[in-house]
C-alpha cells in the first residue's frame, strides 16, 4: 500500500515592499533633461540642441538650495530637513543616519516598536532584507523536511525502514519537545487593573530626532561639484566656503 503524497502547504502572505525603482530613479539629486538627438544630414537638429541647452524646459537644480550645517566637533555636515534627507538619500545614497546603520529609519522602527504603525506598514530596506532571510530559512527547513519524508517513504517501500516506528519516534520526540517548550515558555501574569490601564493609555506619535550626517567629501561634492547644497556654520549660522572649512578645521587639505 503506497502512502499518499503530502498536501502542498499554503504559501505565506506576501508583504508589500517599497517600489525602489521609483524611489531611486535618479542617480543624483538633480533633474536631468536629455538633449534632442543630433541628425547629421539635418542642420536644424544642431540648432534644436543649442536652444534646448540654453533654454531648458525644466530646471536641473532645486529652486531653493538644500541647506546643511557644518559641525567642527564631528567634522561633518548635518542635514535636518526631511525633504533634503529624502533627496540626498534616495538620489545617490549620500550620508548616513546618525541613529541608524545607513538609511535614516530610526523613527519608523521606533513607531513600529511602540505600535503606532502596523507590522507591514512603511517597511524599510533593512526590514525587507531581514524578512527575506527569514523566508529563505523557513523554505530551507521545509525543503529538508520534505526530502527526509520522501527518503523515508522510499526506504519503507524497499523494506529497509519501518515507516510507522520512525513516525512514532518523531511524534514522541516532537511531543516531548513541545511539552518542554510549553513548560519553559509561559506568559507573565498581569493583573486586570494594569491590563486595563495599558489598553486605555493612548500611544503618542514619535518625534523624529535623527539627522543625516554627511562626510566632508560628500558635502564638498554636493556643494561645489553639483551646486545643490548650501553650507552653513552651526555655531555662527553664517554661510561658509571651502576656505573657511580649512581655517575652522586647522587643516591644510581637509578634502584631500
Amino acid at each position: 500500500m503506497t502512502t499518499p503524497p503530502p498536501l502542498p502547504t499554503a504559501s505565506p502572505a506576501r508583504y508589500k515592499k517599497p517600489n525602489y525603482h521609483l524611489l531611486h530613479a535618479l542617480p543624483l539629486p538633480l533633474s536631468v533633461t536629455p538633449l534632442p538627438p543630433l541628425i547629421p544630414h539635418n542642420p536644424l537638429s544642431l540648432v534644436h540642441i543649442i536652444i534646448a541647452y540654453l533654454f531648458p524646459p525644466n530646471l536641473s537644480h532645486p529652486s531653493s538650495l538644500h541647506r546643511g550645517f557644518f559641525h567642527a566637533s564631528t567634522r561633518s555636515v548635518h542635514i535636518t530637513d526631511q525633504e533634503t534627507i529624502r533627496a540626498f538619500w534616495n538620489h545617490g545614497f549620500f550620508g548616513k543616519g546618525n541613529l541608524s546603520r545607513s538609511e535614516p529609519t530610526w523613527v519608523t522602527r521606533r513607531r513600529r516598536a511602540l505600535g503606532v504603525i502596523g507590522r507591514d506598514e512603511a517597511l524599510t530596506a533593512e526590514e525587507v532584507t531581514e524578512r527575506r532571510r527569514g523566508e529563505r530559512k523557513e523554505f530551507k527547513k521545509e525543503r529538508a523536511r520534505l526530502e527526509k519524508e520522501k527518503r523515508d517513504r522510499q526506504l519503507a517501500e524497499e523494506g529497509k525502514l519501518t515507516l510507522g516506528s520512525n513516525e512514532d519516534q518523531e511524534g514522541t520526540a516532537s511531543a516531548s519537545s513541545s511539552s518542554t517548550a510549553r513548560a519553559v515558555h509561559f506568559a507573565p501574569l498581569e493583573s486586570p487593573s494594569s491590563r486595563r490601564r495599558s489598553l486605555e493609555r493612548p500611544v503618542a506619535d514619535v518625534e523624529d530626532i535623527e539627522h543625516l550626517q554627511l562626510t566632508l567629501e560628500e558635502a564638498f561634492f554636493l556643494s561645489f561639484g553639483l551646486g545643490v547644497l548650501e553650507l552653513t556654520d552651526a555655531d555662527t549660522n553664517v554661510r561658509i566656503c571651502i576656505y573657511e572649512y580649512k581655517v575652522s578645521l586647522h587643516s591644510t587639505a581637509p578634502f584631500g
